[in-house]
């Protein structure tokens, strides 16, 4: 999203209409995946908290469905409990970080949640910086 996590790196978009846009550049430039900032994150300055989602689950939708049309999965920044849930549903092919925080230094397990994930094959990366372990 225009001024969300990360967006100094570059691939910000506005609306659906930009996000298959700058989707099927990658893949025409041969990328193996696509990812998405589902949630917020702690390098961004005035960006989304790391508990909030920047994504609906038709935005995520979209955007795993336009990544699947190149042969593309999908994997998701998600530190919040409700990206990550939007993410399930939206059927993203790994999720990254996967802290299930709802607010600063609180965590909502959702495990009807996890246990989707684990039946649909999702991955979890549960990488963490040292700046995130000050946050749980």
């Amino acid at each position: 999203m225009p001024g969300g996590h990360c967006h100094f790196l570059g691939g910000a978009v506005a609306n659906d209409t930009e996000a298959r846009k700058l989707i099927d550049a990658n893949a025409a430039a041969g990328v193996d995946v696509i990812k998405v900032m589902a949630s917020g994150g702690q390098i961004t300055p005035g960006g989304a908290e790391m508990w909030e989602s920047q994504f609906s689950v038709d935005q995520l939708s979209m955007i795993v469905s336009h990544a699947a049309t190149h042969g593309l999965p999908v994997a998701a920044h998600a530190h919040g409990a409700d990206a990550i849930e939007a993410c399930v549903e939206a059927g993203v092919a790994t999720i990254e970080h996967c802290e299930w925080l709802v607010g600063r230094r609180q965590i909502d397990l959702r495990d009807e949640i996890a246990k989707r994930m684990a039946a649909r094959g999702i991955a979890v990366c549960s990488t963490s910086s040292p700046q995130d372990r000050g946050v749980r």
